[in-house]
């Protein structure tokens, strides 16, 4: 087989593009970090219902509140995990609406869903975990929070700035090991 130059190049083309966005995303300060995660979350939400459609055929009967909820609930719960660690009172208020609003989303949907069955309704409940709580966790790592000590620490000035260093390496390290 030989090689075809022109759709290589594309791809050269393309992956670069791909990488320059990301790498701008993670390095250049915690608003693109975040934007960028949010773009990357609600995307794997779409294709999460769209594979379930396809191999659950009643998970197509889920009412669009319900799978909205639960993505307006995710996506709050990256903002609050991630206001932890850069104290911004707007990722707080943000979250907390979104929180509300997700919330009431997802139980008048879910009681709108009931028909669709216990398996699909589980089914979207499982895709909150594997996705949402994923990225949140990993906002939570990239905000530093989990490194920060108690007020008590005598260092803590110190310590503050280590844990933003490991919240910017360690999702930095996290996701080059995967590519």
């Amino acid at each position: 087989m030989s090689m075809n130059w022109s759709v290589f190049r594309t791809r050269a083309l393309t992956a670069l593009v791909f990488v320059a966005v990301m790498l701008g995303g993670l390095l250049w300060n915690e608003w693109s970090f975040f934007m960028l995660f949010s773009v990357i979350h609600a995307g794997c939400w779409i294709e999460y219902h769209q594979l379930n459609r396809r191999i659950l055929p009643t998970y197509a009967s889920l009412h669009a509140l319900f799978t909205t909820g639960l993505v307006i609930t995710g996506w709050a719960l990256c903002f609050l995990l991630y206001q932890k660690g850069i104290n911004n009172q707007l990722f707080d208020t943000a979250g907390m609406v979104l929180t509300i609003v997700g919330l009431l989303s997802l139980i008048s949907g879910l009681l709108l869903s009931l028909k669709a069955g216990f398996k699909s309704i589980l089914r979207a409940f499982t895709g909150f975990i594997y996705l949402s709580l994923s990225f949140a966790l990993l906002l939570h790592l990239r905000s530093g929070a989990i490194w920060l000590p108690s007020s008590t620490d005598m260092l803590f000035g110190f310590t503050q700035s280590l844990a933003k260093l490991n919240g910017y390496y360690t999702p930095l390290l996290l996701i080059s090991s995967i590519w």
